[in-house]
């Protein structure tokens, strides 16, 4: 691969200075709407932003060139994103490089990007920012709020306590698990939907029988499923087939889940913050570990549905149709109007790809997520907060993964497993409630 494909481009030339850490932006990447050439353009602009802040020495191109040529370096299609950083990083002898993505749905750009510190792998740092209008715009004003953001010379939208109000999904709280080891989770507002699939949808299944359902409570959901990393910080190991920090954690069970959960339920000194309170059946107190047990715990399969739709009804949070510039599935089969793409035969760090309405990442595809509820039909009539059958064999699954076919990521499709299985395909998210 070129290197001025995968590097950002027209960098000035900077002396290394010593009381400032070294730092290599790679290219990000670009997502469905927005053009590789677009994506050079914006990345140049961004490093360019990011070495006005004056926090880091970057990297010229010709340096970064030159250092890669030397040592034969080459991005894989295997190769994630984190992975490729750490590696140019070290070849570069940078102390952090920076990554991303930029996508647009509608008229709105969403920017992603990432701080890795090469010699730990620790994610020091994630900023975003959603800018409605043309390329010019991100330009003019949304790539230097992203620097700035980045190395925290900006608040970025719900990093302050904001009272309750009325509430809005997508909202997000931020729960501080120690050593650096944060997880952001999102607000989803009661409400009613239309569970299952419609007779017509193409690859439905029969367990799929559409009914109302009615959540009465609001909760917190992960906004990305639960990271190797921080998995790592609670239970102080790393299961994973496929390694990242970043990455999903998967061969984790579902009693492995709960285990995960009841510790994180008393991890002493996990900070909260985003709000102020979870007044009226919001977060009550600072600390989880001061709340009432189970505070955390993994979704039910409606909440997961109803999540995972953010009001749409379609196959899809996307629409109609999904192939892998959308999620990470196995490429060869998109789903609908989708066109065939790459099988990337292992999981990608979380938030890879563009969130739903509600600012949930990677509800389809990447890993299955466990859900609280045993496996089993659903009821034939309308249900109130539904928790599935009292007893069964199996648990529920849910989104698909990265091995999986589009038509198993739909937002109805159903999956199961035995409590006690292990899979690379299977990992989890987590929910906060009362």
């Amino acid at each position: 691969m070129l290197l001025s494909a995968l590097f950002a481009v027209g960098l000035p030339a900077v002396h290394a200075q010593a009381d400032k850490p070294t730092c290599a932006v790679l290219t990000f990447d670009a997502r469905a709407g927005v053009s590789k050439d677009e994506t050079l353009i914006l990345t140049d602009r961004f490093a360019a932003e990011l070495g006005r802040t004056g926090v880091y020495t970057l990297m010229t191109r010709s340096k970064m060139g030159e250092v890669l040529q030397l040592q034969k370096f080459a991005r894989s299609d295997n190769c994630s994103a984190t992975e490729c950083a750490m590696e140019a990083g070290r070849m570069l002898a940078v102390q952090f490089m920076i990554y991303g993505s930029i996508g647009k749905v509608g008229q709105t750009f969403t920017v992603t990007a990432n701080t890795i510190n090469v010699e730990s792998g620790a994610a020091e740092k994630t900023a975003s920012v959603d800018q409605r209008g043309e390329v010019d715009g991100l330009l003019t004003t949304g790539m230097a709020s992203l620097a700035r953001r980045l190395v925290g010379q900006e608040e970025m939208e719900g990093d302050a306590p904001r009272s309750r109000g009325t509430g809005a999904a997508g909202e997000t709280m931020s729960v501080d698990l120690g050593n650096g080891v944060k997880m952001e989770l999102v607000w989803i507002p009661p409400g009613d939907f239309v569970m299952g699939s419609p007779g017509g949808e193409e690859s439905r299944d029969d367990d799929e029988v559409q009914y109302r359902v009615t959540l009465t409570k609001e909760f917190w959901m992960g906004k990305y499923e639960v990271t190797q990393e921080q998995w790592q910080r609670v239970m102080g190991n790393n299961p994973s087939h496929f390694k990242g920090i970043l990455n999903p954690v998967e061969t984790v069970s579902w009693n492995d889940c709960q285990e995960f959960i009841s510790r994180l339920n008393n991890l002493a000194g996990a900070q909260v913050t985003g709000r102020d309170a979870f007044r009226d059946g919001r977060l009550d107190g600072v600390s989880p570990s001061r709340t009432q047990a189970g505070v955390f715990r993994l979704p039910t399969e409606a909440e997961w549905e109803y999540a995972c739709r953010a009001g749409t009804t379609t196959p899809f949070h996307y629409g109609n149709d999904l192939d892998s510039s959308m999620a990470n599935f196995n490429g060869n089969y998109p789903y609908g109007r989708g066109s065939k793409g790459p099988y990337r035969v292992t999981t990608v760090p979380v938030g890879s790809f563009r969130p739903n309405a509600w600012g949930l990442c990677d509800m389809h595809g990447n890993v299955w997520e466990w859900c609280q509820d045993w496996y089993g039909e659903y009821q034939a009539d309308g249900a109130t907060d539904p928790t599935g059958p009292s007893s069964g064999s199996s648990r529920v699954l849910r989104g698909g993964s990265w091995d999986g076919d589009a038509r198993v990521c739909r937002s109805a499709s159903r999956g199961s497993g035995g409590p006690a299985d292990r899979y690379d395909v299977v990992g989890f998210r987590v929910v906060v409630s009362r």
